[in-house]
């Protein structure tokens, strides 16, 4: 334990007071515990501060921004949303938080701050646009760059023509160590594999194209888009002059039409609308105009004389015409009727595609793939170019973007993330304790780890420093208990389960409950809930994410009092862990089984998936699981256990 003199409890008279609290009598009431060498009012710290030692904040959720406080280290004991949710008398469930602060901090350490210099050389893997753009703001912001780019390849890629670069060529990526800060890229020359380092590294893909799958008819030519824009660029403007017909413009075949597409067609059938003896005409299941300045440019496009037709979202169905043109057939909702049209010049949208080279990059990077198969998991938080590594990141055609307004957000987001994990030199190391009597080797911790931020270093795990985000899966899977968060350990998470259940004072008839919540959804969301009109005997128990929840965790809760135990995770594809979420929910089950062997009702414990802006819905399930917590009775566990540790 910390020495006495080593910790202060500063109640903060503003919070406190706003709460119905008389500041006083806390400070009274604290003012013999062995564990704080002191207990001061916010206002009277300048007559009674310590020279040294841990401040405790009592009543707010950020340090003390006192000019003598700036470099000491802090500890922010909130009250708010917790206290609203605790049954009995309000100061003495504050003094039990304060309590539970300092109990939990007993088996945490300061972390040692080392000196870590990230590579500020920012590895950009692919062609195309994206590669281009992608280099020359990293250029503006100063960072060394080298654009690692497949060679020997003739083309008309905007970014070949460029030599400003430092440039590695190579046929294929073939491996990705290291973490962020200090990658090593594995590269395939045909030769000796090839090896480059960097801080970070950035997929921007080859721009593939899914083929073109329709048929020529005899009298109706076909064109991919790209081939009928790049045949414009060549073609003179006396030769479109004397082209006449009706040009189509199909969207929606082979999947959804992007805002990217819609707006290339619309700027193409308003040039050809333009032409005289030209019937222009745009089918799609769905017009997309989400881009900035697109709804005009539709609005523009039906003036200039193109007609638009929404299709099923099959398509318009093709046959032939007696004349050997294509002839599309749609419904016309507005008409009632099937229209009929036949095309001397259909133009086909066409959607990027993940290829083989983006599968085997992603398979040798060990980067997460959605189910498009593109470099991005199929996880809103990640958007708009993180992926499962931190320090690595896709956009452009490696995400599946073909939109120039997308992609210019894209490469701020890329820059802005790389200045934050480059632009740091110095970071908190032993975020992760190993007990080396324990801990046989076994790498569970490495493969379960989302963001691949362990690696194996003298016979022990380590994180890497800019990697780890502290999500506690590792610890939390571990068959030899032989890991351990510095900052949340399970010794401190059962002292605070102590504290706030089995000896604070209760009513026997009353249920009280635990909710374990991930600190990224379920806390904020609790912050955000109506305050109960009945009163709830609840104590809320944050984790870093609820996949660091262990069976035996949930198990000591019951053993101290709880009657009821909800475990409120992040929803599915929905959580920065990628997998927290599920486990979770697997270990909640299990342990619900346990309880049914056991003969106490499973439905004490209960799994509940919410996000941070689902404050009122997180509520409501408190308080039915509280509803039917009472019904069921109280475990009388607590009781039995004081009895049985009495002398």
């Amino acid at each position: 334990m910390k020495g006495r003199n080593e910790r202060t409890l500063v109640f903060c008279e503003p919070q406190l007071t706003a709460l119905g609290l008389v500041p006083s009598r806390l400070v009274e009431a604290a003012a013999g515990w062995p564990e704080a060498a002191a207990t001061v009012l916010a206002g009277s710290w300048q007559d009674s501060s310590p020279a040294s030692g841990q401040i405790f904040p009592v009543g707010r959720s950020t340090p003390l921004t006192w000019p003598d406080l700036e470099r000491r280290q802090q500890f922010p004991v909130p009250l708010h949303p917790y206290l609203a949710w605790m049954d009995g008398d309000r100061a003495a469930n504050v003094l039990a938080l304060v309590r539970a602060a300092l109990a939990e901090d007993e088996s945490t350490r300061e972390n040692e701050t080392i000196a870590f210099e990230p590579l500020r050389r920012v590895l950009v893997v692919g062609q195309g646009l994206a590669a281009r753009l992608t280099l020359e703001e990293l250029a503006r912001r100063r960072f060394e760059t080298l654009w690692v780019r497949r060679g020997g390849e003739d083309s008309d890629d905007p970014a070949q023509t460029a030599d400003e670069f430092q440039t590695a060529f190579c046929r294929s990526v073939i491996g990705l160590k290291g973490f962020a800060g200090k990658f090593r890229l594995l590269l395939e020359n045909g030769d000796e594999p090839a090896e480059v380092e960097g801080g970070a590294v950035v997929f921007c893909g080859p721009e593939e194209r899914e083929p073109l799958f329709l048929d020529q008819g005899a009298g109706t030519r076909i064109l991919r888009l790209s081939e009928y824009e790049a045949e414009q660029e060549k073609e003179s403007a006396a030769e479109q002059a004397d082209r006449t017909g009706r040009v189509i413009f199909l969207a929606g075949l082979g999947g959804a039409t992007s805002s990217g597409n819609m707006a290339r067609m619309i700027r193409a059938a308003s040039r050809e609308a333009q032409r005289p003896d030209r019937a222009v005409y745009i089918l799609a299941p769905q017009i997309k105009v989400a881009e900035p300045g697109l709804e005009r440019s539709y609005g523009l496009a039906r003036e200039a004389g193109v007609t638009f037709f929404r299709t099923s979202s099959d398509g318009p169905v093709l046959e032939a015409a007696p004349d050997g043109r294509l002839k599309l057939k749609v419904y016309d909702a507005m008409a009632r009727a099937n229209i009929s049209l036949s095309a001397d010049l259909l133009v086909v949208e066409e959607h990027l595609r993940a290829g083989e080279s983006l599968e085997l990059c992603a398979e040798k990077s060990g980067v997460m793939r959605g189910e498009d198969g593109f470099l991005a998991p199929d996880n809103v938080l990640f958007l708009p170019v993180g992926t499962n590594r931190r320090g690595v990141l896709a956009l452009g055609a490696a995400r599946g973007t073909d939109s120039p307004e997308l992609l210019k957000g894209e490469i701020l987001a890329m820059a802005a993330e790389i200045e934050e994990i480059l632009g740091e030199v110095s970071v908190e190391s032993g975020r992760l304790s190993v007990d080396r009597k324990r801990c046989t080797i076994c790498l569970t911790c490495v493969r379960i780890c989302p963001y691949q931020a362990l690696g194996v270093k003298q016979r022990r795990p380590y994180t890497a420093p800019l990697s780890c985000v502290e999500c506690g899966l590792c610890a939390a899977e571990c068959p030899m208990n032989a890991l351990q968060l510095e900052d949340f350990t399970d010794s401190g998470l059962r002292r605070r389960i102590r504290c706030l259940v089995a000896e604070r004072p209760r009513d026997p008839a009353r249920p009280r409950l635990i909710v374990f919540g991930c600190r990224r959804s379920a806390e904020t969301a609790l912050a955000a809930a109506p305050t109960p009109d009945q009163p709830v005997d609840m104590v809320f128990i944050s984790v870093p994410c609820a996949g660091k929840l262990e069976e035996d965790m949930i198990l000591s809760a019951c053993l101290a009092g709880a009657d009821g135990i909800m475990v409120a995770a992040c929803h599915e594809d929905n959580c920065r862990t990628h997998r927290g979420n599920v486990e979770a929910r697997r270990r909640t089950g299990h342990v619900k089984n346990l309880l049914e062997e056991a003969g106490f009702s499973s439905e004490r414990l209960r799994f509940f998936s919410t996000a941070p802006n689902m404050g009122l819905e997180l509520g409501r399930a408190i308080l039915e699981f509280y509803s039917d917590i009472s019904k069921i009775g109280v475990t009388g566990l607590a009781e039995r256990n004081n009895d049985r540790n009495r002398p």
